[in-house]
């Protein structure tokens, strides 16, 4: 590998390394989402424990 691609090599890895101390959400949310009492609900947990609730 020659001092050029070295060269440009170096530079594309320090980019990313920039880009990942940027802060960005990519899936933003437009505020909290309201579950309704039934959409609270959808599952349970079962415990067959026969010593503790």
């Amino acid at each position: 590998m020659n001092a050029r691609n070295k060269k440009f090599l170096s530079m594309i890895l320090a980019m990313f390394l920039v880009l990942q101390f940027l802060p960005f959400n990519m899936f933003a949310a437009d505020g909290e989402v309201q579950m309704s009492g039934r959409e609270a609900v959808d599952y349970a947990l079962f415990s067959a424990s026969r010593e503790s609730a």
